[in-house]
């Protein structure tokens, strides 16, 4: 019986204990550990990475040459603006030659092929410009079609939307379940 009576009384101190170490133990979160994404580079990043980074350094250097060997004849740019007209080659290149760009870096690029010859590619652009003797920072959404022409990538077409504080990023909306 007293063998039994202290069975009971450990069973009573130690069971809430135990109990209570397990909550303990279960109410803990785990640290939670910075998501390490790797991005990898594509071959077609890599290919049209290199071939944006020779267009701007061509602006960059106002190498004339340079700028209108990697644009195809037919090129033009698109704005949101208005009027919506595009912007002929000879136009664009004027402007773009007439900037003062100090710097530029590309970043968010993907690439996608719509057949052998021909690449969606969109990125943004954050470009420093020196206008009449004050730095400006612009950024732009770029999408940029190149084409395939006797084994050499030119840029047909551009798309530019200049990006502010103003553009907020487009609310996810889920299905109602009334449709």
């Amino acid at each position: 019986m007293l063998l039994v009576n202290r069975m009971k009384t450990i069973f009573v101190v130690a069971f809430p204990i135990m109990v209570a170490a397990l909550c303990v133990g279960q109410g803990q979160v785990a640290p939670e550990r910075p998501s390490k994404r790797i991005v990898t580079r594509t071959r077609l990043v890599a290919i049209f990475s290199d071939l944006e980074d020779q267009l701007f350094k061509g602006l960059q250097e106002k190498n004339e040459k340079a700028v209108k060997s990697l644009l195809g004849e037919e090129f033009q740019v698109w704005a949101p603006t208005a009027p919506g007209d595009p912007v002929p080659l000879e136009e664009w290149q004027k402007q773009s030659l007439a900037e003062d760009l100090k710097s530029f870096h590309v970043r968010q690029m993907a690439a996608r092929p719509v057949d052998d010859n021909a690449v969606l590619v969109h990125f943004v652009l954050r470009k420093r410009v020196d206008m009449r003797g004050k730095a400006s920072v612009r950024d732009y959404f770029i999408v940029d079609l190149w084409q395939k022409n006797d084994d050499k990538w030119q840029l047909c077409d551009r798309y530019a939307s200049p990006l502010g504080a103003g553009v907020s990023k487009p609310a996810m909306v889920g299905p109602s379940g009334k449709n």
